[in-house]
């Protein structure tokens, strides 16, 4: 069906779909899932009252028994005969399921027992003696990608308690939000006109590369080496420039690239 025929007065849209040939050289979309986001904080040692640590909008106030919080919109966590006790806590409290009254405090003004969990989209867990966070698809659900941007900080810890991405740094360091990117792949069979000195090879492309691998193979498709193996490319060099990768290879006699080789070269693109 095309795109926007009608059926019964509703609009059907259907997605572009491009082909490749057999012989892999036509540039397509790749459906990236994307990287979730992830960061992890040592928690061996035991938090004292008073401590915060911060995930996005969401500060969790430890707290050694029923008390005030310092701030009404602090998440409490009850401190645990030790400190894994009080990691499992936490982990319950950042992924919603903190229903005991053991896993909440008394708001700031000590009307009512606060039993208040996290609201960042995050899945917690311990890993050994660390607190190990995700990006999640809700508060604690499953892996997701989507660049979520939460803020990673905490005050008072043990000295060892501390993000491993640094503090005050965003989850999405790591993370990267899933879409459609450009991707193209090709071989090309060095011959000896490309070999003279300074000869560069241009290939061009209908998106702009942000990355690229190149692999070398004998005429046998037997891999020699990548771009960063020294044995490959001591001589040839290989950049993005601009729409295109330009491959510049050495001069004549000290070249490691040899006629009859493969370049297998793939590109991506946002």
């Amino acid at each position: 069906m095309a795109q926007n025929d009608s059926v019964f007065g509703t609009t059907i849209r259907t997605p572009s779909i491009i082909l490749m040939d057999r012989d892999n050289e036509v540039v397509r979309p790749l459906c990236d899932p994307g990287v979730g986001g992830a960061a992890e904080l040592d928690f061996a040692q035991q938090a004292t009252a008073g401590n915060t640590l911060t995930i996005g909008a969401d500060t969790y106030e430890f707290r050694a028994a029923a008390g005030e919080l310092s701030d009404d919109d602090h998440i409490g966590v009850f401190i645990g005969t030790n400190a894994a006790a009080t990691l499992a806590k936490l982990v319950l409290a950042i992924n919603g399921t903190g229903t005991a009254v053991a896993d909440g405090v008394l708001g700031n003004g000590g009307s009512a027992l606060k039993i208040a969990n996290g609201t960042v989209f995050i899945l917690a867990q311990a890993a050994g003696t660390s607190l190990l966070i995700v990006e999640a698809d809700k508060v604690g659900g499953s892996i997701a990608a989507n660049g979520l941007s939460a803020a990673l900080s905490e005050t008072g810890l043990h000295a060892d308690a501390i993000w491993n991405l640094g503090a005050g740094v965003n989850i999405n360091t790591i993370g990267r939000a899933g879409g459609y990117r450009n991707y193209s792949t090709q071989t090309i069979t060095v011959t000896a006109a490309m070999l003279l000195s300074n000869k560069e090879v241009f290939l061009g492309y209908p998106f702009t590369p942000t990355m690229f691998t190149v692999s070398v193979r004998t005429s046998a498709g037997i891999l020699r080496g990548l771009t960063a193996d020294a044995e490959v490319d001591s001589d040839d060099a290989f950049a993005i420039s601009g729409n295109f990768i330009k491959c510049v290879f050495g001069a004549t006699g000290t070249v490691d690239i040899v006629a009859g080789d493969l370049l297998v070269i793939q590109a991506w693109g946002a």
